[in-house]
């Protein structure tokens, strides 16, 4: 008897955690905020193993990357036996760059659309894509998040981590939280206080090519309690001093490249 009601109470939160991603996207308390203008491009083309399933590679465009006029083709090849990606970028069907870095939960999973904007102010345009985990439950709700950020010799820094993003929220947009024309990351994470459950968001921006927590910017770490009704309202059950308890210098699983 004890083992039905854990797997009921176990089913519930999932239950009750899909419903939540599923209703909503970003919430009211982010999309105060402006959002990042971004240009998104969708179409993936992709070559999977039919046979073993074990890799696969994705391809896009991106037009406009260098000086309004060069197109930069991204090439991701998963192969479920190693722990990493190849990420391959093109210029004119010329290679300029391999990167290796960390894999998705499921690599083989087609990435979200490509998006464009200055993610890191310096003037220069960046990529951003997400590949989704595709899981069970409410791991289905996790994705792998890049952001490839363009330097002045049109090299690529890639900053990767793991994120809680619905999939029909495919880009959780960045915010200019206080006006300063840098527009700030906001992450989301399962956390657990007192026997209950919480979403727990985090606040970043980049500097440079590396990611910096900003929580301080608005008084973050925020937490909002998971219930059937859900209010999506900061909870009360912890004052903001104890939310900083629960504050992520970095987002999960976290890297540079």
């Amino acid at each position: 008897m004890p083992q039905r009601i854990h797997l009921k109470k176990v089913c519930t939160f999932l239950l009750v955690s899909l419903l939540t991603i599923c209703c909503f996207g970003q919430l009211p308390f982010e999309k105060k905020y402006k959002a990042i203008k971004v240009r998104e491009y969708k179409t993936w083309e992709s070559i999977v193993d039919t046979i073993n399933y074990t890799e696969a590679t994705h391809t896009i465009a991106i037009p406009r990357m260098y000086h309004k006029t060069k197109t930069l083709t991204i090439q991701v090849t998963a192969n479920d036996s190693l722990e990493t990606v190849t990420i391959r970028l093109f210029n004119k069907g010329q290679l300029i760059q391999k990167i290796i870095a960390p894999k998705a939960y499921f690599g083989l999973s087609t990435p979200f659309p490509a998006f464009v904007a200055d993610y890191n102010h310096d003037g220069l345009v960046d990529v951003k894509f997400l590949i989704p985990y595709y899981g069970c439950g409410a791991f289905n709700t996790y994705s792998k998040v890049f952001y490839l950020l363009q330097k002045k010799d049109h090299q690529f820094a890639i900053i990767s981590f793991t994120d809680n993003i619905p999939e029909d929220d495919s880009n959780r947009l960045e915010r200019d939280v206080d006006g300063g024309g840098s527009y700030k990351i906001i992450t989301r994470s399962f956390e657990s206080h007192k026997r209950h459950s919480y979403w727990l968001y985090n606040m970043y921006e980049f500097k440079g090519y590396h990611l910096m927590n900003a929580n301080h910017t608005v008084n973050y770490p925020i937490m909002i309690q998971i219930l059937d009704n859900e209010t999506f309202r900061i909870t009360r059950n912890l004052t903001r001093r104890e939310m900083k308890k629960y504050a992520q210098k970095l987002p999960d699983d976290y890297s540079e490249r």
